[in-house]
């Protein structure tokens, strides 16, 4: 394969390097090849290879399998550490370490998992008995999800610190995850003997737990678990096993034995709330968050998220009725002076919002349901944006408020009567711009009926996962009807945030197998939506609007769909949304610098198979 590097930095050069596949050396070889080219005066320091989304490539790692054909690589001078230091200077390795410790302990802090793996594991190439080293790459395996290598490296921290609690406990933790119940065992019986009733009985406790949870004894699982969460309150394990035990059959019995439901432990109730509904307890996260509102009515944090955790099962009307409940309680609270009392007054009733579902209207309305130019809809999105809204705690509602006002400036034609049959658009918010649209499709006209589910990433639909977005999806896909023709659009948010943040964790060695391990898991949940539901799945590319990374995933994507033909079929329409250059979104399609204009509907129409 051929490939190109550039030297960033003096002097500047670029090298196009020619690599046999069958080439096993490592990245720190080529960085040698580049490092001829530099200036005697640079032999003191060393070639770092990033790729053009910034991810260092590890040095131990096979150049053929983090390198792809035709790719831009950043040639970077750098410090390092010597390779092999003299037997001399063995006794100042410590001081000549420290500063490249430094550097790894501080990308660790910062989440750069993968930055912080390549200098932990050259500076145990320096002194392998390095107990920070060994450490810190067991947890950096750990969350990554490798729990055979964790073991590894958690075994000889220990060995080389017996006292670690940290090292002791995560040991543990590996040793469950992988599956190994006896090596788990043994690892919390030694934490207990060498770290004492600390951390070793923390972790005795979480196992204890986690053993009546399997037993079905939740009573004595909830009393430890609530011990532990007030310790150790983002202990993942400890919260997704305390879900489980408020999701039982006697759970929200047991914790009012456990717990008094009054105003001074409303807070507790809503925390509990949440940590129930981040595992998808949604029943019980909705007993939960109701009696804190209930005990608290003035909280709107709580009114809030009640109505946040009815989205979640699509119970729209009753998220309404949470907000109009709130609003009577407190009338007289104002905002901008605009009243609770005048809120309350817009909302339709439960009976209003039911008779819309099923009712067409009788007549058109007399005026457009948002008066205003779309010039107005976009002063008044740039409003809340000057208040700074976007970095409220309300900074989700400040978004798809500000998507709502735009497209209402430019509202969808009135419904017909009869209803035309529907296409279902299946998304996050980019669902909302082409909502009630007409499209024609295999000589029919059809409405496009969105299918909200908000804060999905491919990566929440993985098999095993808990996160309240797949229990959104799923109550989503509930609600369509068998054999409906439904576009399923997701993967932005992964796009956008998820895959570079799981590359730079070290969950992936780079940007491409992070994009093939999330596509293979949506195609994997579409084909069987298609197979147990009948479902006719349309897939859509991920919309260019936020990051050059998109062209990488639809690309990716594509391929995959088509290799599920005829089960998933391909809108292609991506190109047709770029300009000819390919750097930007065509003319007439931004809306509100995230979102597409509804115009692009048409782009969509002429891509549905015939």
């Amino acid at each position: 394969m051929r490939f190109y590097i550039h030297h960033d930095g003096d002097p500047e050069f670029t090298l196009a390097v020619s690599w046999a596949p069958t080439d096993r050396r490592a990245v720190r070889d080529l960085c040698a090849l580049v490092a001829k080219r530099l200036p005697a005066t640079a032999g003191t320091r060393h070639i770092s290879l990033v790729t053009e989304n910034g991810v260092e490539l590890p040095a131990g790692h096979c150049v053929c399998a983090c390198v792809r054909e035709g790719a831009d690589l950043i040639a970077k001078s750098v410090a390092r550490p010597p390779s092999q230091p003299a037997p001399a200077a063995a006794a100042n390795a410590a001081e000549d370490l420290e500063p490249y410790l430094k550097a790894a302990d501080k990308a660790y802090a910062a989440r750069q998992l993968a930055r912080a793996k390549t200098i932990y594991t050259e500076l145990l190439g320096v002194s392998p008995r390095l107990f920070t080293a060994l450490l810190r790459l067991g947890l950096i395996e750990e969350q990554a999800g490798r729990h055979e290598e964790a073991c590894h490296w958690l075994q000889r921290a220990v060995r080389e610190d017996p006292t670690s609690e940290e090292a002791a406990v995560a040991l543990a933790r590996s040793h469950l995850a992988a599956g190994e119940g006896e090596e788990a065992a043994a690892a919390v019986r030694a934490a207990l003997e060498r770290c004492g009733s600390g951390a070793g009985g923390k972790a005795g406790g979480k196992a204890a737990a986690k053993a009546c949870v399997a037993l079905g004894q939740h009573d004595d699982a909830l009393k430890i678990f609530l011990r532990l969460v007030t310790q150790r309150s983002d202990d993942s394990a400890v919260r997704r096993l305390l879900a489980a035990s408020l999701g039982s059959k006697d759970g929200m019995a047991l914790l009012r034995q456990q717990l008094a439901f009054d105003a001074k432990s409303a807070s507790a109730l809503a925390f509990l709330a949440t940590i129930a509904r981040d595992h998808s307890k949604l029943s019980a996260s909705l007993e939960l968050i109701a009696e804190a509102a209930r005990l608290v009515p003035d909280a709107s944090a709580y009114a809030l998220q009640r109505a946040h955790t009815l989205e979640v099962e699509l119970r729209y009307a009753d998220a309404l009725e949470a907000v109009r409940e709130h609003c009577d309680a407190n009338p007289q609270r104002a905002a901008a002076g605009v009243r609770c009392a005048d809120v309350a007054a817009l909302l339709p009733t439960r009976e209003q919002c039911e008779a819309a579902r099923w009712r067409p209207p009788s007549a058109p309305p007399s005026a457009s349901p948002c008066k205003g130019t779309a010039e107005e809809a976009a002063l008044r999105a740039a409003a809340t944006e000057i208040r700074d809204l976007h970095l409220t705690l309300i900074r989700n509602e400040n978004a798809y408020y500000c998507c709502a006002a735009m497209l209402l400036a430019t509202p969808p034609p009135q419904p017909a009567d009869p209803p035309l049959a529907p296409l279902y658009v299946a998304g996050d918010s980019h669902a909302l711009s082409p909502s009630w649209r007409v499209v024609r499709w295999r000589g029919q006209p059809r409405v496009l009926v969105p299918v909200l589910v908000t804060g999905l990433k491919l990566w929440h639909l993985r098999d095993g996962a808990d996160f309240f977005p797949k229990a959104n999806f799923e109550a989503a896909a509930a609600s369509l009807p068998d054999g409906a023709d439904v576009v399923f659009a997701f993967g932005e948010i992964d796009c956008r945030e998820g895959l570079l943040l799981a590359v730079e964790r070290a969950r992936y060695r780079d940007l491409a197998q992070a994009i093939d391990t999330v596509v293979d898991i949506y195609i994997r949940t579409l084909r069987r939506l298609a197979a147990r539901r009948r479902f006719n799945i349309l897939v859509p590319p991920v919309l260019p609007e936020t990051r050059a990374v998109v062209k990488q995933f639809n690309a990716a994507l594509r391929r995959a769909v088509e290799r599920a033909s005829p089960v998933l079929a391909w809108l292609d329409f991506f190109e047709q949304l770029l300009t000819p250059a390919g750097d930007a979104l065509a003319d007439g399609l931004a809306l509100d610098g995230t979102h597409l204009n509804p115009q692009y509907v048409r782009l969509l129409e002429a891509a549905l198979p015939a």
